[in-house]
């Protein structure tokens, strides 16, 4: 047995305990990494640029959504257990548009949801 699989059994056996977490969705925005996390409810996560996720478990009733405007990248240990949910994708891109008081458009800002 090694490691990260101890790590894992460690962690499964935590939340079995404790009765899971209670938490029903959870919002992490303008990160660059999502490291040593188990996942067991709905959990967004969107990377500012680049999202690196690393040593990540999702549990049979947990989601998981990547999204980064370049890329994602997944490293070292992941696991996504039968029944659990994984989407790595793009944040949807929309536009913020500024005008002066006469009107006319001063600035747009790209804004990622």
């Amino acid at each position: 047995m090694d490691y990260f699989e101890l790590k894992r059994i460690c962690c499964v056996a935590l939340l079995t305990i404790c009765g899971g977490v209670s938490v029903l969705s959870q919002n992490v925005k303008d990160v660059e990494s999502y490291v040593d996390k188990v996942v067991s409810a709905s959990v967004a996560v969107t990377g500012n640029d680049t999202l690196h996720v690393k040593d990540v478990f999702v549990t049979d009733n947990g989601f998981l959504m990547l999204a980064a405007p370049k890329y994602v990248s997944l490293e070292g240990e992941f696991e996504v257990a039968k029944g659990g949910s994984l989407f790595v994708g793009r944040p949807v891109k929309s536009y913020k548009y500024d005008y002066d008081p006469n009107g006319n458009r001063i600035e747009v800002t790209v804004v990622y949801k």
